[in-house]
């Protein structure tokens, strides 16, 4: 038994507190001595900015290993994901505890959700986070999403977004269920972390102690989870391998399977560039961590090629959105018939931009009506200076063909502006 008072430093937010009582309950429940010590960090002083924004790393540990090295304090517990990759010479972490959820979740203001959209988010509205990693992964699967940055603590924020400065925040599932929040009067969309990948160590917490205090060390070896340390061992090992801290658009999720073990990770180099993904499986973890950063390193999938020479609306939205470069070229190669007239008709209907501006290179198609399918395609008739007189409420070309031949009289004469050696499988709907 400890004869001296165990100080347990924490920080002041409500989370950290419930996790710095949370270990004081089960330390009191052997004997011995506690008490709590606040310590303000610099994550809890600057609040107006973003976390990639923010020089240096441990933006809320350094104050609290300082007090550690310094006697002030015996032992902080830190979310494990807040803590730098590398230890202090002297410092030494004594626990790890069993792993909360390690998801991330969004939580979404009433009338901003819509079951047909991908994560149940309406499109183009506001979600509120100030984590790279978040950003780069909501970027990347909804560029529609205007993300804006979100600072507090969780109560803070979920006020934030019920007072309408968001429609939707995202916050880690663990913190939420810890505080035990009600958020009745808010939609909410777990993540899958093998699909949206948490930070390295999400939903873990660590006990950290200075290396010469053995017999703290040994104490707190009772609440310690070898298998969970082995996992977030090496989600941190790869963010170590890239000297990175929670700036850096990196997430890492390893899990036991019946097989042995499988980590999946994804980052960038920076916000708003495309990301890196790697998904290994093995038997055990020895070297996993580095095989997923070689493979980071590897991969740095950052441009795209189209084998078009237009960009449809979703590589609009990923070009502007993730500043990746686009490298468009025609695979197909198009001339017009040698002597090729156009008949009498009463409508001419075009299929592709590329077809659009073929057609213009020797007729002018305004004494027609003129019916397109798809909006790049509408855009490339405007261009020209003509006016669509036909656009399908349908994105399905069969159905937009469909919609088109149901409002046209009967009979009527319609050019169909396509390849001769085309299947025409929609083309034939309209004679």
């Amino acid at each position: 038994m400890r004869n001296s008072e165990i100080v347990i430093g924490s920080r002041g937010s409500d989370l950290a507190l419930w996790q710095a009582y949370y270990i004081k309950d089960l330390l009191d429940k052997e004997g011995h001595s506690v008490r709590i010590q606040i310590i303000k960090t610099q994550g809890d002083i600057i609040q107006h900015l973003s976390f990639d924004k923010m020089e240096g790393k441990g933006f809320f540990t350094k104050e609290l290993e300082t007090a550690l090295l310094d006697n002030i304090v015996d032992l902080a517990v830190h979310s494990f994901k807040d803590l730098e990759t590398n230890q202090p010479e002297d410092l030494s972490i004594a626990a790890i505890l069993n792993r909360a959820n390690p998801a991330d979740i969004l939580l979404i203001r009433k009338g901003f959700s819509d079951s047909k959209e991908r994560w149940t988010l309406k499109k183009n509205i506001k979600v509120g986070t100030s984590s790279a990693r978040r950003k780069m992964q909501l970027t990347l699967h909804r560029p529609d999403l205007e993300i804006d940055d979100i600072r507090g603590n969780v109560p803070t924020r979920v006020q934030k977004l019920r007072d309408g400065n968001f429609d939707a925040i995202v916050l880690a599932k663990a913190g939420l269920d810890r505080l035990n929040l009600d958020v009745s009067d808010l939609d909410a969309y777990e993540f899958d972390p093998r699909e949206f990948i948490p930070a390295p160590a999400q939903g873990a917490l660590a006990c950290q102690i200075r290396s010469t205090d053995t017999e703290l060390g040994e104490i707190l070896q009772a609440l310690h989870n070898p298998k969970i340390a082995n996992m977030v061992a090496t989600e941190r090992k790869v963010l170590n391998l890239f000297d990175g801290g929670c700036q850096l658009p990196l997430g890492a999720y390893c899990i036991e399977t019946a097989d042995g073990v499988e980590l999946r990770a994804i980052m960038a180099p920076s916000y708003g560039e495309m990301p890196s993904t790697v998904f290994l499986q093995a038997k055990t973890t020895d070297g996993l961590a580095q095989k997923a950063a070689a493979k980071l390193k590897k991969n740095p999938r950052l441009s795209l090629f189209l084998s078009r020479d237009y960009l449809g609306d979703f590589f609009i939205a990923l070009e502007r959105k993730l500043k990746i470069s686009i490298e468009k070229q025609s695979c197909i190669s198009l001339q017009l018939k040698p002597n090729l007239a156009l008949p009498e008709a009463d409508w001419i209907f075009f299929l592709s931009p590329s077809g659009v501006e073929l057609f213009s290179e020797k007729f002018d198609a305004s004494p027609y009506k003129i019916g397109v399918i798809g909006s790049g395609t509408a855009r490339a008739v405007k261009a020209q200076g003509w006016t669509v007189a036909f656009f399908p409420k349908s994105t399905d070309p069969k159905a937009g063909i469909d919609e088109f031949a149901e409002m046209l009289p009967t009979p009527a004469k319609v050019i169909m502006a396509c390849s001769d050696k085309s299947l025409k499988r929609i083309h034939g709907i309209v004679s």
